[in-house]
């Protein structure tokens, strides 16, 4: 419970006092973000601005009293009032940035059938196979103002060049609302967007879209248009592709070309942040001025001057970056930081102070930015570094300066590791092993690539082969350990309450470590057993489960069977689709494997399911009675068949076709069939 200590606000965490009169602003920040996460994932849409109007007027009377009154009460009073004013901003700032809540938002005029509307390119395009992606302002529909953003999807063959961030652009199509996630656990893409404010989606035909020659003004685009040609610079020839795709990636935070493997390689060996998921390269960029300034200046007489350069520089670096939120993000930080070094001279606490200054700023301005991984990367794994890597460091004792420098860098990769391990169990379910050892090799090499392609960039072009040599270098090395068992742990099940569990064991532990108190080790070693017992608990209950679901997978078909002891899986799906739509949910059932193999009927207690793969199937039907019948491959059975089958329920998956479905649907119509389709409802679990 809260107590006032010499005019300071603390918490008892068994019985030892957590202080924050050092770091005022991360105990400003725990009303803040419990407002950020009630509104947000409650989805609350009411207009907080009168409560905020009476909470800081209530804030104000109190304070008032504080002073005026002797005893600590009105101090107390004043520290709660101020946690109501806190979560109601949050709330305020909340529904200030919801798109919905203006009335010009384009999603409230009739966009249902084809629309002409006029939009302005937000971003440097992503090219696919088949399209350019594009997040686009929607300026007016039907000549009518608007606001709010769309993701556009532009169908080839067209010019990726004229597409330039800023340019205007009139199109003909319609609008339709972002699909949620039809399987379970699978990556909820609506929802991803949702927290960037988007809700809407189009697809426009090569002819329906008319390129504008208009630009939309601002330093935003300017950044944007820089970025642009910086990123068409790398691809120009002179690169390979992959040192092309990497030297975007570290310069200006475009890493929208590097492939899904390359992606889940840096994971697995566990330096993914080195592509601009945590703008880690801001902080290499501002770690490595800052150590030349140093070097000029070791006496410390020209601070002023050296906060400057830094600002400077890490500024240009985001408008070269076309404000890459990743990299904006980590420039503010670091500005702020180094601003509050200037004048606290480097303490710790002061530089957390300062992290949760700069949290609290860009939450206030985009809320949703909480929800962001790379955000909560960045903060979490400087936040480790800043507590834990002076303790490992002190470890070693030696004199070499050399084992000191390379003992320091792994001091650093393992206390970022500790605190964002919650994080990366969360959202990735797997843990690199060598993590220590390939952020030791990869970041310094990724580093000397980030600064030749800057030399690069100026017209120094004799770099390239040096780059295209070291990329090759950087990949070989990510790319041994990119074997699941040897190279990283995979399928690890981590829920939202494992994150909890383990962030309060790893704050226990740390607490004990500094004040090595029983009650702490008693505490910890609780929390442990408690944990492990609810998710045995939990493993139990899920392994006696039997059941049969069917997956929905676009032009492809998963069933999967499980029951106490096999989990056994028919797919006919790629690797990655099976990684994005499927492997997510299996985790969750902490299974050590599954069995793929081909089945086509399962009978357990009343359920008898069968798989119909061709029309030759069909003659199953008779002899095999199921009373559920999975159609594939756009197999369309006769209403004979249907007729006298006694089939309860008719199920088509994606790889049937919408004609396929619609044939289906009317003969279920019928016969009196229940009729599925995973295109239109998702993934299906049959009852037992």
């Amino acid at each position: 419970m809260p107590r006032i200590i010499s005019g300071h606000f603390s918490f008892i965490i068994f019985r030892v006092v957590i202080d924050f009169s050092k770091i005022p602003f991360i105990r400003l920040l725990i009303p803040f973000v419990v407002g950020v996460i009630l509104y947000l994932n409650n989805a609350w849409s009411f207009n907080p601005t009168l409560y905020l109007i009476i909470a800081f007027v209530l804030l104000a009377l109190v304070f008032t009293y504080s002073k005026l009154s002797r005893n600590g009460a009105g101090k107390t009073y004043f520290l709660v009032v101020s946690d109501v004013f806190l979560f109601i901003a949050a709330c305020y700032a909340c529904y200030f940035v919801q798109p919905k809540n203006n009335p010009a938002y384009y999603g409230y005029y009739n966009t249902s059938k084809e629309t002409t509307w006029v939009g302005t390119l937000d971003e440097v395009i992503n090219e696919k196979e088949n399209f350019l992606k594009a997040i686009v302002v929607v300026n007016s529909v039907n000549n009518q103002k608007t606001t709010g953003k769309i993701v556009a999807y532009f169908k080839k063959p067209l010019n990726k060049s004229e597409f330039v961030a800023g340019r205007k652009l009139e199109v003909n199509s319609t609008i339709s609302e972002v699909p949620a996630a039809l399987n379970p656990n699978e990556f909820d893409y609506k929802n991803y967007l949702a927290n960037k404010g988007i809700y809407y989606q189009t697809f426009v035909d090569t002819g329906s879209v008319n390129l504008l020659n208009d630009y939309e003004g601002g330093i935003k685009y300017w950044g944007m248009h820089v970025k642009h040609r910086i990123v068409e610079f790398f691809h120009s020839g002179m690169l390979s592709v992959e040192a092309a795709q990497l030297c975007s990636a570290l310069i200006t935070g475009y890493d929208n070309e590097i492939s899904r493997d390359t992606i889940n390689a840096f994971a697995h060996s566990g330096t993914l942040h080195v592509l601009s998921v945590s703008g880690l390269h801001t902080g290499v960029l501002f770690a490595v001025l800052l150590f030349i300034l140093n070097w000029f200046d070791k006496h410390n007489r020209f601070k002023i001057i050296k906060l400057l350069i830094l600002l400077i520089s890490l500024w240009l670096f985001v408008f070269i970056a076309g404000f890459s939120p990743p990299i904006l993000r980590a420039a503010i930080m670091l500005s702020l930081i180094a601003i509050g070094k200037y004048y606290y001279n480097y303490l710790s606490n002061a530089t957390i102070n300062i992290m949760g200054v700069s949290a609290f700023v860009l939450l206030l301005f985009n809320p949703y930015i909480l929800f962001d991984t790379g955000f909560l990367l960045s903060y979490f794994a400087l936040l480790g570094i800043l507590i834990f890597e002076p303790s490992i460091t002190a470890f070693y004792t030696g004199e070499n300066e050399i084992l000191k420098r390379v003992w320091q860098l792994c001091s650093v990769s393992m206390a970022a590791q500790i605190s964002t391990l919650p994080i990366t169990l969360f959202f990735f379910h797997q843990l690199p092993l060598w993590f220590m050892f390939s952020n030791l090799l990869v970041i310094p090499l990724c580093t000397a690539i980030m600064f030749l392609g800057l030399v690069m960039v100026l017209k120094f072009s004799f770099v390239s082969t040096l780059i295209n040599w070291l990329t090759k270098l950087v990949y070989y090395l990510v790319g041994l350990t990119d074997k699941a068992g040897w190279g990283y742990l995979d399928r690890i099940d981590f829920n939202f309450t494992d994150v909890l569990f383990l962030s309060s064991i790893i704050l226990l532990m740390t607490l004990l470590i500094k004040h090595r108190r029983f009650h702490l080790a008693l505490g910890a070693l609780s929390l442990i057993i408690i944990w492990q017992t609810f998710s045995l608990l939990e493993v139990i209950n899920k392994k006696q489960s039997v059941k049969v679901s069917v997956y929905h997978i676009n032009k492809a078909s998963v069933v999967e069977f499980k029951n106490i002891n096999k989990l056994l899986l028919d797919s006919t799906c790629s690797k990655s689709d099976y990684e994005f739509h499927v492997k997510n949910n299996i985790t969750s059932y902490n299974y050590p494997n599954e069995i793929s193999c081909r089945f086509n009927f399962v009978s357990v207690k009343a359920l008898r399911f069968l798989i119909i793969n061709s029309d030759e199937d069909l003659k199953l039907i008779a002899p095999l009675k199921p009373n559920y019948v999975l159609i594939r491959n756009n197999v369309i059975p006769g209403e004979g068949i249907l007729k006298y089958s006694g089939i309860s329920q008719l199920i088509a998956d994606g790889s049937s076709n919408y004609k396929t479905i619609k044939q289906l649907k009317q003969s279920c119509s019928k016969m009196n069939i229940s009729f599925y389709a995973t295109r239109e409802n998702g993934f299906l679990e049959l009852p037992l």
